[in-house]
């Protein structure tokens, strides 16, 4: 191309004179790019056009110590962070905007929620564009140990539909959102770690790994239909001892009888369990207890449900939960009804647990069964 040909190109199609990024369009919250929670997660941005600006979505865990670092920013850019909460419309923090074009920006902030959160990057003065209005952008957890990363691929059969947008979590505080190609990569504190999914309409998946420091494990999860109760096998008992009992927790529309963690507001859910009892309490009588919990800005809120239906706040006192059922004789697998009627929109945990009458620890889940009630 000669010199006159590429001057007349730029003054025609001024757009062509830098190139979008990678990343484009992601001009709202409905077009975000999904931003890893890692320190390897580095992404390269630019403000290609007047008003430019770049939207990122990630998925926080309630008290985690999370950073965004924008860094290596060219002489036009002068960046400013906001943080929206799920909505994409309200703001989680306020604005920052430090520092001047060409240098860094620091949002520091601890996750309030288990939810999705967006991060908005755009130029202080938004008629400044081009390729020197650049930058690139790492989002991290700076209290995190040594780390590795799993990386892989989430699949379902056909039938379920998309993956995209699941999200995985780990025990040890770390998250990721799969991508639309079901692809995803995290980074999780090295040594054994549990791996759990969470999607709407699928069943939890949980992946038992043991990852090395600065080492990339690969692993696939298989998503399956919650079209049945979710199997919660790991119990613990108020005095420490070993316990052989399982629980399982599953909750329907009382409709359709359709099995999912996912409802609305306005729909009459229906909680269901099963109590799987220690060979020894077969035949005896026991006392079912339920607790729920519920995510707020402060945390989890602790309530306990009665023999009346209702929920009373618990202070965390094992001796002073009361009974949610009347007390009756355990089969091998005694199906239970815990709750049936609307929730309140919110996030929830519940935990389910059986007493022998003839003494010994109270029986419980280790791990919360998680519902979401939507407005």
């Amino acid at each position: 191309m000669n010199k006159s040909f590429t001057l007349l190109a730029i003054l025609l199609f001024p757009a062509l004179a830098w190139s979008q990024d990678l990343y484009e369009p992601d001009d709202d919250a409905a077009s975000a790019t999904i931003l890893p929670v890692s320190n390897f997660g580095t992404q390269q941005h630019n403000f290609h056009d007047q008003g430019d600006a770049d939207w990122f979505q990630f998925y926080a865990l309630d008290d985690q110590f999370y950073e965004v670092l924008v860094f290596d920013t060219g002489p036009d850019a002068d960046t400013t962070i906001t943080l929206y909460e799920s909505d994409g419309v309200t703001e989680a923090f306020p604005v920052i905007d430090d520092t001047f074009a060409g240098e860094d920006e620091l949002l520091s902030w601890r996750g309030t929620a288990d939810d999705f959160f967006y991060i908005k990057v755009s130029n202080f003065d938004p008629d400044t564009h081009g390729s020197d209005a650049s930058y690139k952008i790492v989002l991290y957890r700076p209290e995190a140990p040594d780390t590795g990363v799993i990386t892989g691929i989430v699949v379902s059969n056909q039938e379920l539909g998309e993956v995209g947008g699941t999200v995985l979590t780990s025990d040890s505080g770390s998250s990721a959102i799969v991508n639309d190609d079901g692809s995803f990569e995290m980074e999780v504190d090295s040594g054994d770690v549990s791996i759990s999914s969470i999607r709407d309409g699928f069943a939890e998946t949980i992946a038992e790994l043991t990852v090395s420091s600065d080492e990339t494990t690969e692993v696939q999860f298989e998503l399956a239909e919650a079209n049945a109760e979710d199997s919660l096998t790991k119990v613990v008992t108020t005095n420490g001892s070993q316990s052989t009992a399982g629980f399982s927790v599953g909750t329907t529309r009382t409709d359709d009888d359709q099995f999912s963690n996912a409802f609305g507001a306005s729909e009459e859910v229906m909680i269901t369990g099963t109590v799987i009892p220690e060979t020894d309490h077969i035949g005896e009588r026991a006392l079912v207890f339920v607790v729920m919990g519920s995510l707020t800005s402060e945390g989890l809120k602790f309530e306990y449900l009665d023999v009346n239906g209702d929920l009373v706040t618990w202070d965390e006192d094992f001796t002073s939960l009361a009974p949610a059922l009347d007390t009756m004789s355990l089969i091998a697998q005694q199906p239970i009804t815990i709750y049936t009627g609307n929730l309140l929109s919110g996030k929830f945990r519940i935990w389910i647990g059986y007493q022998s009458l003839s003494g010994g620890p109270l029986h419980y889940t280790a791990k919360a069964y998680k519902l979401d009630i939507n407005d």
